[in-house]
């Protein structure tokens, strides 16, 4: 329902996204998110921005990270020709959630396995599947078949996410999975995936405390994305998003983001 979207800067037009960045590159951003809101076919609507995304990625050399939503092979591919770095596309293979949380009538898991598939034959360099935990209604189930897709690809991260109760959405009440649960999936992943596992920003606060530093310490993940405070001092501290590959790491260490670009 668009609540996230609200903590990041907006744009309507190329133009507009080409004075933004410059501005934030002025005051030290080395990236740029593009995000939603998408279609009700979920898909974001980036096509007009790409020309703009491809000179700023000329001018300025930024990491270039994109929430496609579901796209097909030519969709990819425009990514791939604008500079996009890196497509974070989120899985989902619940029917419930695709269609009732979602509410993308008429799409199934298929469409999300297609284009996971797309990015990753035809798409941007780097592809960084994110797995959100208990979408539907606090449940973990078809996540773990979300594992086994996302091992076919490989992929260099793959970023969890945990659902957040949020005042003002039909699951406002609804809680978040137990911690237990949200731990034995990582256990899981860890043990298939081949990749780094990161924790993504998108969880609920009230698991924080012992959420985080159950993972560091088990060994369960390799990234956080705004850790629980106690654990800062431990941390080797970068201002990017998660899923940002180690190559470019150096250009974040101690670098701000421009409030909002990031999606942290």
């Amino acid at each position: 329902m668009g609540k996230y979207l609200l903590g990041m800067h907006r744009v309507t037009t190329p133009g507009e996204l080409k004075a933004l960045v410059r501005r934030a590159w002025k005051r030290g951003t080395r990236g740029l998110l593009l995000s939603g809101g998408f279609t009700r076919d979920g898909i974001l609507p980036i096509r007009p921005f790409l020309p703009v995304v491809r000179e700023l990625k000329r001018e300025y050399g930024l990491v270039v990270s994109v929430h496609p939503g579901l796209v097909d092979r030519y969709g990819a591919e425009e990514l791939r020709r604008a500079g996009v770095d890196i497509a974070d596309f989120e899985l989902v293979l619940s029917e419930e959630v695709i269609r009732r949380v979602k509410g993308l009538a008429g799409k199934g898991p298929h469409d999300y396995i297609e284009s996971l598939e797309a990015l990753h034959r035809y798409g941007p360099p780097y592809l960084a599947p994110h797995i959100p935990l208990g979408l539907e209604w606090g449940r973990i189930a078809s996540e773990y078949e979300a594992l086994g897709v996302v091992r076919d690809v490989d992929p260099y991260v793959t970023v969890v996410l945990v659902y957040r109760p949020t005042p003002g959405t039909p699951m406002s009440n609804v809680p978040p999975p137990d911690v237990s649960n949200v731990t034995e999936f990582f256990r899981e992943a860890r043990r298939r995936l081949r990749g780094e596992l990161s924790l993504g920003c998108m969880r609920p606060h009230s698991l924080k405390a012992v959420l985080d530093p159950l993972l560091v310490e088990q060994s369960l993940i390799d990234r956080i994305a705004v850790p629980y405070s106690n654990l800062r001092q431990k941390l080797g501290v970068y201002e990017a998003c998660c899923s940002v590959p180690r190559e470019y790491l150096d250009l974040f260490l101690k670098r701000p983001f421009e409030r909002g670009i990031k999606g942290d």
